[in-house]
């Protein structure tokens, strides 16, 4: 299910703008909602809002703000060394409102890496999930601080409501969906040579992905430096499979 330009997408870009503004968090729009942005008129090729923060921030101030518009807070992913932080939510509205997933990316030697519950561990609830974390990341220097970040308008959204989206967003699609700037014409209807864009569609039939991606049990690893380099050297093999796989590079 699509997430089109409309008065819910607008009333909920509203209240993101509203709730990171009173928590002063800097945050960003990534994954499909910013590809939809850029690429597909506005158009979400799925049914929420990927927003993106900085590990550290202040989820209970936000969960708080949230809940003064009507979400809920339904589960969690929390750090086992530092519990006081979570890695990644989900909000639900109880007004209509477009459903909200927030990443916490995390930095580490030059990388940002941010987590979902891979394996639907966690129903409800915030908790640390059983079987470890599944990371992907890009390099830090992309988004490093707010400076990094930029408010613009929503394709047929009126401009007073604007939402937050990095400087270079391509080069954040580049890392997670390699195929991302390319569509084909799924068929011919008409006149020969013809271009229909509403039969157009994405070549990229991957999740997202990254170079940078593993499997922790613990946060703790991540100062293993000798693990963490072996797991982003095979990281890497699997990342150029699929880079050969939709034709990116011989």
């Amino acid at each position: 299910m699509s997430l089109e330009p409309s008065q819910r997408l607008e009333g909920t870009i509203r209240i993101v703008q509203q709730v990171f503004r009173i928590c002063k968090t800097p945050y960003w729009l990534s994954f499909g909602g910013l590809w939809g942005l850029i690429k597909n008129r506005g158009i979400v090729p799925d049914d929420d809002l990927d927003l993106c923060c900085f590990y550290g921030a202040d989820w209970k101030r936000i969960e708080k703000c949230m809940a003064s518009y009507g979400y809920t807070l339904n589960r969690g992913l929390k750090s086992d060394t530092e519990p006081e932080n979570l890695l990644y939510c989900h909000f639900n509205s109880t007004n209509g409102n477009v459903s909200i997933c927030l990443s916490f990316w995390y930095l580490n030697d030059g990388i940002r890496y941010y987590c979902h519950d891979q394996n639907h561990e966690i129903s409800s609830g915030v908790a640390v999930p059983p079987s470890g974390y599944f990371f992907k990341g890009i390099p830090a220097d992309i988004i490093n601080s707010e400076a990094d970040l930029r408010l613009v308008e929503w394709p047929g959204i009126e401009g007073c409501y604007k939402i937050s989206v990095p400087h270079r967003p391509g080069v954040i699609l580049d890392y997670t969906y390699p195929d991302w700037a390319y569509i084909k014409q799924r068929y011919v209807v008409g006149k020969k040579h013809e271009v229909k864009e509403e039969k157009c569609v994405s070549i990229w039939k991957h999740g997202a992905c990254s170079p940078y991606q593993f499997w922790v049990k613990s946060m703790a690893q991540f100062s293993d430096k000798d693990y963490i380099d072996k797991q982003i050297v095979e990281s890497k093999k699997d990342y150029y499979k699929i880079l050969k796989k939709v034709d990116l590079i011989k």
